[in-house]
């Protein structure tokens, strides 16, 4: 699940000092269903949910000091919705933030632009209704100053810029790479990576059978990689000159894609038919095959990929080889991403926290030994409901989104 960000607290969040169901600031009832994570803006945390099973969708901010409802804004009346996936909502995707406004995605029943300081509705846009099957998943960004808006459906397939003052579209680039005959092989719900490379922004993008990246203020494809994999969900994440991208069902793999080789695509009919990754590709640097999640996103920590598989196995990758070099069975099942605190004096300790299914927030100490490292469970609590939104820290304090509420520690 996208986790607005990449994990990595900033240098100046702190952990709270205790995470008990007991020494939590406050707890918020929030009216309808979403898996939305919280984003911030100024002194209030934003979030989506829909209600009416999906019939009216909604922007919500919360004060990150009290707690209290202060924006509940209806921003899209579908006049009809399509069944979701029975662990989907109609509010997954993560808004996002810009200029002093937030974007609020919702898949094919579209997307709407709320001034965050009044709570007013901007402008809307509902004019690309793709059928994407299972319900919304990515979540937009900003980069270049335009919206970038993912659109990976069974009929269409495609990324597009939306000017952020008035919702009209800047450009439309659809997926390059071939398609794979049955359109349920179409799909995909990630959200892009938006980073530098050589002097320039640039997104990449995972797709079905495909991770392509482009110029945001253009929309010219910069090139793209393909692999055997659909209904992808996890965010890439960069380490130095290399991107790490999930690559969905039925087999995910995890895969290091060097940003700096010359485009060289090999033979995409091929690798369509294939069962195997594009091998004539010289981008594709390492991969992992094993316990690689189909819906929490990557995180680096000291220096590792590390990822949490949908049941529970917790693994770091080399970066560089693409070796296991660390594995804990964290138990239950998981859609949210990870977060981690890091020490960033000693170099070589960090925490982790994950939340579960199972509503659980785990906390875990980590420690790199060389090249290997150890990972000790140091506290597990029960928040009484299931999570499926990444929680969000900001500062010394920590936000979490649970079935039904937003806590804050």
């Amino acid at each position: 699940m996208f986790r607005g960000g990449d994990g990595v607290t900033p240098a100046e969040a702190t952990q709270p000092a205790s995470l008990a169901v007991d020494d939590a600031r406050w707890r918020t009832e929030l009216p309808g269903r979403g898996w939305s994570s919280p984003v911030v803006t100024g002194e209030l945390l934003w979030m989506t949910t829909a209600l009416d099973d999906g019939r009216d969708l909604r922007a919500l901010a919360v004060s990150r000091e009290t707690g209290e409802l202060v924006h509940d804004v209806s921003v899209l009346a579908p006049a009809s919705v399509k069944e979701i996936h029975s662990q989907n909502s109609y509010a997954s995707p993560t808004p996002c933030v810009h200029d002093g406004r937030v974007f609020c995605h919702f898949g094919r029943y579209g997307t709407a632009a709320v001034d965050a300081a009044t709570g007013e509705v901007l402008w809307t846009d509902t004019a690309h209704p793709i059928e994407h099957g299972g319900g919304p998943g990515s979540s937009p960004v900003v980069a270049a100053g335009r919206l970038i808006v993912t659109l990976d459906g069974a009929d269409e397939s495609y990324v597009m810029a939306l000017d952020p003052t008035d919702g009209s579209e800047l450009w439309r680039q659809p997926r390059s790479a071939p398609h794979r005959d049955n359109p349920i092989f179409h799909r995909a719900f990630a959200t892009p990576l938006v980073t530098q490379w050589d002097g320039r922004t640039i997104v990449v993008s995972p797709g079905a059978d495909q991770v392509n990246a482009y110029d945001p203020a253009t929309g010219e494809e910069l090139w793209h990689v393909r692999y055997i994999g659909f209904s992808v969900v996890p965010q890439p994440v960069r380490v130095a000159d290399r991107v790490f991208v999930a690559t969905g069902y039925p087999k995910p793999l995890l895969l290091g894609i060097d940003l700096d080789d010359p485009l060289r695509q090999g033979d995409s009919a091929k690798a369509a038919k294939a069962e195997t990754l594009d091998a004539t590709d010289r981008r594709l640097a390492v991969s992992f095959r094993g316990p690689v999640p189909n819906i929490p996103s990557p995180v680096v920590v000291l220096g590792a990929v590390w990822i949490v598989a949908d049941k529970g196995v917790l693994t770091a990758v080399d970066p560089q080889s693409g070796e296991r070099v660390a594995v804990d069975r964290l138990g239950g099942n998981f859609a949210a991403s990870p977060i981690v605190y890091d020490d960033r004096e000693s170099g070589d300790a960090a925490t982790m926290l994950v939340a579960s299914k199972e509503r659980e927030l785990i906390t875990l100490a980590i420690r790199r030994d060389d090249d290997r490292f150890r990972v000790e469970e140091s506290g597990r609590v029960d928040l009484e409901e299931p999570v499926y939104a990444t929680p969000l820290p900001l500062g010394d304090r920590l936000y979490v989104r649970t079935q039904h509420a937003l806590w804050s520690w």
